[in-house]
């Protein structure tokens, strides 16, 4: 099977009641900057699994760290540990 190009994510189930929806977001580099973060996807809660990404992976060796964010409809929101890849 070939190499992916793309980082696959996951997310552990958030059992807040007020989840609207989880977004990826993307930062460049080794240092994750909410600055310079980008959203990737916006995920319902009921779908099966977050979608596999390429975003800031443009080119072999580039490095982005990745955070999943739980989004409520009560304008709240909170990121997971950033992931690099």
């Amino acid at each position: 099977m070939p190499a992916s190009q793309d980082a696959q994510v996951s997310r552990t189930e958030s059992d807040n009641p007020d989840l609207e929806s989880y977004e990826v977001r993307m930062s460049p580099g080794l240092d994750y900057s909410m600055d310079g973060e980008v959203v990737v996807e916006s995920v319902s809660p009921s779908a099966p699994r977050v979608p596999n990404t390429a975003a800031g992976l443009t080119a072999p060796g580039v490095t982005a760290g990745i955070k999943v964010y739980v989004i409520t409809n009560t304008g709240n929101e909170r990121g997971s540990n950033a992931v690099y890849v």
